[in-house]
């Protein structure tokens, strides 16, 4: 990419809607506590209650903006699921200097957006093609980083344009 920070742009939801979102990344968590089902990626010293909510309004958020139907998947494994649609990949985070995280397991072939949780607003970061955030200068697997996986920073980012999905 350019090497400059694509322009977030906000999308607002309401306080039902967060509370909507909310509830979904509630029945994640019991759903996980009640399966004794471990974080895939070794989440376990962050707060996995906030970690489920965010993502949830993430998901949401992204679903309003590109004016998809939200389904919130809230039982059983969550890995292989699609975030928004059939199309579309959301990772939330609470800082702005945050990078999109990626897996080697996740599709190559669809877009993950990074989206900045500061509720009500929820900035739409950026994004990339799974492929090309699998990049080996993004891969990360020291003493920093929870678990090996490849970050793309904001400066590596897409614009989000509104109206358009890439899938």
């Amino acid at each position: 990419m350019s090497g400059l920070e694509p322009m977030p742009l906000p999308q607002e939801l309401s306080w039902p809607e967060i509370t909507t979102a909310a509830i979904a990344g509630v029945h994640r968590q019991v759903n996980a506590l009640e399966r004794n089902r471990p974080s895939p990626y070794g989440n376990l010293e962050l707060d996995p209650w906030t970690m489920h909510c965010d993502g949830c309004c993430a998901e949401m958020a992204v679903a309003k903006f590109f004016h998809h139907y939200w389904t919130p998947y809230v039982t059983g494994s969550l890995e292989g699921l699609i975030d928004v649609g059939q199309e579309i990949m959301v990772r939330s985070v609470r800082k702005w200097e945050h990078s999109l995280i990626v897996h080697p397991n996740e599709p190559d072939g669809l877009p993950f957006y990074l989206v900045v949780c500061r509720p009500p607003v929820f900035w739409l970061a950026g994004w990339l093609w799974g492929g090309e955030a699998k990049q080996e200068r993004f891969w990360r697997e020291d003493g920093g980083v929870r678990w090996p996986a490849f970050f793309a920073p904001r400066s590596e980012l897409r614009q989000v344009a509104q109206g358009f999905t890439p899938a």
